[in-house]
């Protein structure tokens, strides 16, 4: 009777392990699945982004230029650069109202406190160009209202950003030359716009200088498009001292104009002849 009783207990015992093993089996497999659920979740999540990266940065060609439009994700203003075969060009400066704070990826990257490595990253992996200045800031963060990401670091004390942030120069064109070039800039969209009020008012309109910081002095500035596809806007190139501007499809919808502004003024020609290679 004691045997029959032990050989009861051991086959119990022996059905409880397997009982074990096949529960601790039960939860690997389910810890597999919820992993493997888990990666496809990420692979999902990373495709996304670079969905999205994908359509942010849009490619064009105008006139057998490439043209890179990158528009930033930060609400106060979308400016960004993009290098494609060592060439910065083009900036997405448009769509932004006047008021708006001005502050790009980079002047809040400093503000924030992002490290040397991520600084550098937007200006060589992303072109941000370290010319442009805020519209406004708060007066009880940094004393002056328009300000490079360079004035931002000095003002915060960080001191290993400084030479990062100093630009260079490839054009050195005088600052009042640049002035009057970008006064008969403005005063072009301004003249061709006349007749769109709205859209004019809501336009942060392009500063020249950022245009002495890249290799390739090329800019595009684009409009809100009449026909879907069909690019619209101002191509615009600095050539030693004038700028050529290419206007697309402003009024009429297969309209294509070109012009050379001098300090001397605006003058509409046939053939743009570029000198500054």
């Amino acid at each position: 009777m004691s045997s029959r009783r032990d050989l009861d207990f051991a086959r119990l015992e022996q059905l409880l392990q397997e009982e074990r093993r096949n529960r601790q089996e039960a939860d690997e497999r389910a810890g597999q699945e919820r992993r493997r659920a888990e990666e496809a979740d990420e692979r999902a999540e990373q495709e996304r982004r670079r969905a999205e990266d994908e359509q942010q940065n849009r490619c064009f060609e105008t006139s057998g230029e490439q043209v890179w439009t990158v528009v930033g994700k930060y609400p106060a203003v979308e400016i960004m650069s993009q290098k494609q075969d060592h060439i910065s060009t083009f900036i997405v400066y448009s769509f932004t109202p006047q008021n708006s704070s001005g502050w790009t990826p980079l002047h809040q990257a400093v503000f924030m406190g992002a490290s040397h490595q991520q600084i550098s990253r937007l200006i060589q992996q992303f072109g941000a160009l370290r010319l442009l200045r805020t519209s406004w800031t708060d007066s009880s963060e940094l004393p002056y209202r328009r300000m490079t990401a360079a004035e931002i670091a000095r003002e915060l004390g960080y001191t290993d950003l400084f030479t990062l942030l100093a630009p260079t120069i490839y054009h050195c064109v005088p600052y009042d030359v640049l002035a009057t070039l970008q006064e008969h800039f403005h005063g072009l969209i301004r003249l061709q716009l006349h007749q769109l009020p709205q859209e004019l008012a809501n336009l942060r309109l392009p500063e020249l200088v950022v245009l002495t910081e890249l290799r390739v002095p090329l800019m595009w500035f684009p409009l809100k498009p009449a026909v879907t596809g069909s690019p619209r806007g101002y191509m615009y190139r600095l050539d030693r001292r004038e700028l050529l501007v290419k206007s697309f499809r402003i009024g009429d919808p297969g309209n294509i104009k070109l012009f050379r502004i001098s300090e001397a003024g605006l003058m509409e020609i046939e053939e743009a002849i570029v000198f500054n290679i």
